[in-house]
């Protein structure tokens, strides 16, 4: 036989139960109150509009900082349609007598009209009706904050015609009524109470828009409802249009473990994944599941950028007839942009000669076909650098001579200086594995301009083995994720073509089965004049944009870009950690992502716990 708790047990254990959540102190005042460390208020809705729209709850119920109690009651129909028919006799002689007063005169045929409709509802139609009472609990850490949110409330209900009215001398029975007890305050109830359509209360609820769960896919975490969030990023249709990511948020709100958390779940069920990590956050990932890691930040690991990537082959609709070397040079020429930030334009008219001479001394023209070509045939930054100082030499012109010189003075570093470690000679790594991490972490004290460029050569490297995709892709629904960690490195006002390349590529990776991910701090770095139009393209573009906690200029930046609400720009300004506003397509929720200590495992150290 099974032993029951005695009272006494249950009694204390209940009692343990109410401590652990009660306020340290509760004091009232006439409009407010004191719980704890909040300062609070209770509001009671009083006036409702003849007709609601659909979930009239869902704003008012998803700010921070309020809580929203709704009691109602069966009410008898026969009383209300005893009290409508005395109003539709007095508004039916106001409708006719008040002559003189035209705006009386509206508002009492506009009640009649409205009271005449009810009434058939719950004669002829029989709709149940309800005694309804709704209260409000607006909390804040600080009086300046109460008003804050309190505005929020009333200006939600306004865009919804109803009145709030706070509950002046019965806070103590507003908080017992809004609580979760099931308790109702008489004075509350005789103060707010209305009777109201079973159709009405029930267009209100749920009070908050329902989550995301696409029944199968990654397991991203939870709603703010306790639901839980499952994404399936390859799923099409209506506008769900792409696989690409747009991730925001401040340093240490949880932005490199929700990334990571996609990846790995991503790789577990086939997909390849390439990562640039200029932080090192990756690279214990890469190793516990056996990928490739490449240190692209200096030392043994050369990648040249003369190589030709062919980064828009391919794409025959966006290249039309030009040839892989024609395409070569202009990426070329992005890249020297932003490692030589002193290149005049005739400085870079004379590169793109010396690169012209640089490939035909290989034999490669442009014609030449780069599927026949390995890494050793491509010409190295040093063979550039030679072909300059030799056309210096040789050149009678001062004007000339001095642009020759000064281009070859600025090729240096990339070949026989502190850049050659990184870019010149033969590349000497190739990309086989289906979890590569691109790691530039050793470049943090390098400069800006050796850590854009090389950032850039990185993209364009990491492109081609997402070209290289599109077989399996289309073979075998191949799919690949290519992230690009701290994105805002490829963003240079002065050279506005290398966010161009990268929008492009996000662009155009669905035909190659894949998705891709931008991960940055501030949308504030894509919005610059002179990049916006590819840097806003990026953040718009993306189907899934997952924003962490922000503030001040940031804050106000993501709001005006997405349009947030009052309610969504309260969730990132509150920073905490792992929670963030996630939008797929044209829907929306909060999230808490959620981690396994087995996935913290395999994640491991450099960020992203």
């Amino acid at each position: 036989m099974a032993k029951t708790k005695t009272p006494e047990v249950a009694v204390t254990r209940k009692s343990r139960a109410i401590e652990s959540i009660a306020p340290s102190g509760v004091e009232f005042f006439r409009t407010r109150l004191q719980w704890g460390e909040y300062v609070a208020t209770v509001l009671a809705v009083t006036g409702y509009p003849p007709k609601v729209m659909a979930g009239w709850l869902s704003r008012l119920a998803s700010l921070d900082g309020v809580v929203v109690n709704l009691h109602a009651a069966p009410y008898n129909p026969a009383e209300l349609i005893d009290n409508l028919n005395k109003s539709i006799v007095q508004w039916s002689v106001s409708a006719e007598t008040d002559r003189k007063d035209a705006l009386s005169a509206m508002r009492a045929r506009r009640a009649l009209d409205e009271a005449q409709t009810l009434l058939v509802r719950l004669d002829a139609e029989k709709e149940v009706v309800f005694r309804a009472t709704l209260t409000i609990l607006v909390y804040a850490i600080d009086d300046s904050g109460l008003d804050y949110r309190t505005n929020q409330v009333i200006g939600a209900l306004a865009g919804q015609q109803l009145t709030a009215r706070t509950l002046a001398f019965l806070q103590e029975g507003g908080v017992l009524h809004t609580g979760p007890y099931g308790y109702t305050d008489p004075a509350v109830e005789d103060f707010a109470a209305k009777v109201l359509p079973a159709s009405t209360l029930a267009g209100g609820l749920p009070f908050v828009s329902s989550g995301i769960n696409d029944a199968e896919g990654l397991a991203l975490g939870r709603d703010g409802m306790g639901g839980v969030v499952i994404l399936d990023i390859w799923k099409r249709g209506a506008d769900r249009t792409n696989a690409n990511w747009t991730v925001l948020g401040a340093p240490g709100m949880g932005k490199s473990t929700a990334v990571k958390k996609i990846l790995l779940n991503e790789w577990a069920t086939g997909t390849k994944i390439i990562v640039i990590d200029p932080e090192r956050e990756y690279r214990d990932m890469c190793r516990a599941i056996g990928g490739q890691w490449v240190n692209a930040g200096g030392g043994a690991t050369v990648i040249n950028p003369l190589q030709i990537s062919d980064a828009l082959s391919g794409d025959e609709d966006d290249i039309g007839q030009s040839s892989a070397l024609a395409r070569q040079i202009q990426m070329f020429k992005t890249f020297a942009a932003l490692a030589l930030r002193d290149l005049s334009s005739l400085a870079m008219a004379e590169l793109e000669a010396a690169l012209e001479t640089a490939y035909r001394a290989r034999g490669i023209t442009w014609d030449t076909d780069p599927a026949h070509l390995g890494p050793e045939d491509y010409p190295t930054m040093h063979d550039l650098y030679e072909i300059v100082g030799a056309a210096a030499a040789s050149e009678h012109e001062p004007g000339r001579r001095a642009t020759l010189t000064e281009l070859r003075a600025l090729l240096r570093s990339a070949a026989e200086g502190a850049g050659a470690v990184l870019w010149n000679g033969t590349t000497n790594v190739e990309l086989s594995s289906d979890f590569i991490v691109l790691d530039t972490h050793e470049l943090q004290e390098a400069d800006d301009a050796t850590r854009r460029a090389q950032y850039f050569n990185l993209l364009t490297t990491a492109w081609e083995r997402v070209q290289a995709n599109r077989a399996d892709h289309e073979a075998a629904g191949g799919r690949i994720l290519l992230a690009v960690d701290e994105a805002y490195l490829l963003v240079d006002p002065n050279v506005p073509q290398a966010l161009e390349t990268m929008r492009n590529f996000s662009k155009r990776i669905r035909k190659y089965g894949g998705g891709f991910i931008v991960i940055s701090h501030n949308a504030g770095d894509f919005l610059d004049p002179e990049v916006k139009r590819s840097g806003q393209a990026l953040m718009n573009d993306s189907c899934f944009k997952m924003i962490f906690g922000a503030d001040g200029k940031n804050l106000k930046e993501i709001r005006d870009l997405y349009d947030l609400s009052d309610g969504e720009a309260d969730l990132l300004a509150a920073k905490q950690r792992a929670r963030a506003w996630l939008k797929v397509g044209s829907r929306s929720t909060e999230v808490r992502v959620t981690v396994s200590d087995e996935e913290l495992a395999v994640f491991g150290g450099g960020g992203g716990r």
